[in-house]
């Protein structure tokens, strides 16, 4: 009987010795990055898009890239506190590229699509688990839902996206807003007035026109100011990805977004390179 007992304490401890560590969990300002990671919530007809876009610059003699360290990212769709969809990326889309013997540009894009359907939850949001060996980085996000609802009187501005082929063989694209009503305490933060971001038909980021870029942090307003108004906002790009080298021909989705807070507005255009 004695033996016995000793055996079960024995098992007792060594399970206890060989129990997982669980991970420190953080928020997602914790993170030990220079450059703020870039979310994006693209609604669009079928599905409601979550954009992640992370860009390092390290030094090769004396930094360690905190994106080589990021093992999985998993997204999730709630409602009511229950999880009504996830998914995992382990198979991360990280690229490097070296600037010089010193300075190396890290980058990490993924992307999450959540399904609509004819019944949406009023209180949907979405939350980011960015995961690497010993931390956990967590982001939860309220989407704006207003695009699915039907017959929206609360709509702010209406949207015309468009683009064309200018003399110089570059892609112009164009976003017309129409002003509807006022939206109140609207603004845009800096000098950043207008964004586009180009993806392939398989969900990878092609372009981005704020990558890397730093702008003047100065507050603006968002055009058209008064009802009834449109202005017309424009981009021109010359189809090369965020590494300055020549895009393949392809259809590709381009991402047109007026990033005014507390709401963003988007629009997305599909387009043909022959």
């Amino acid at each position: 009987m004695k033996k016995i007992i000793i055996l079960f304490i024995v098992t007792l401890i060594t399970l206890s010795c060989t129990t997982t560590k669980q991970k420190e969990v953080f928020e997602w300002s914790d993170m030990k990055v220079r450059i703020e990671p870039d979310i994006n919530v693209i609604t669009n007809k079928d599905n409601i898009e979550v954009t992640v876009l992370f860009s390092e610059l390290i030094n090769n003699e004396m930094q360690k890239s905190f994106i080589d360290s990021v093992k999985s990212i998993y997204f999730f769709a709630l409602s009511e506190n229950k999880v009504l969809d996830s998914t995992k990326k382990s198979f991360l889309q990280k690229r490097k590229n070296n600037f010089n013997d010193n300075i190396t540009l890290c980058n990490l894009f993924e992307n999450y699509k959540y399904r609509v359907d004819s019944i949406l939850p009023k209180d949907l949001n979405f939350r980011i688990e960015l995961e690497t060996s010993n931390q956990k980085y967590i982001k939860n996000i309220k989407p704006d839902l207003s695009y699915y609802i039907k017959e929206d009187t609360n709509q702010i501005l209406a949207l015309n996206p468009s683009y064309k082929i200018n003399e110089n063989g570059y892609i112009e694209f164009s976003l017309k807003a129409k002003r509807l009503k006022s939206a109140g305490e609207e603004y845009i933060p800096n000098s950043e007035s207008f964004r586009v971001i180009v993806m392939d038909m398989k969900g990878r980021l092609v372009f981005s026109s704020n990558y890397m870029m730093n702008y003047l942090q100065v507050i603006g307003k968002v055009r058209p100011y008064e009802i009834g108004e449109t202005y017309n906002y424009y981009f021109v790009w010359n189809m090369k990805d965020n590494y300055q080298k020549s895009i393949p021909k392809g259809r590709y989705k381009a991402i047109l977004t007026i990033p005014a807070v507390p709401k963003h507005y988007s629009k997305e255009i599909n387009f043909e390179l022959e």
